[in-house]
């Protein structure tokens, strides 16, 4: 779990992702970064909250 934990930090902070090899499934990684995205352009997860 700390590998994820880290991941999600480094997409959400849009840094480095660093060492991925200790991923065991390394397909939710494209979720992730989609999310991420959404995220960081404004849209959040649930949406905008005031």
């Amino acid at each position: 779990m700390k590998i994820m934990r880290r991941l999600v930090r480094s997409l959400l902070l849009q840094e480095p992702t660093g060492d991925l090899s200790g991923l065991v499934n390394p397909e939710s990684l494209a979720e992730l970064k989609t999310l991420s995205a959404r995220i960081g352009a404004g849209g959040g997860a649930t949406g905008n909250r005031a």
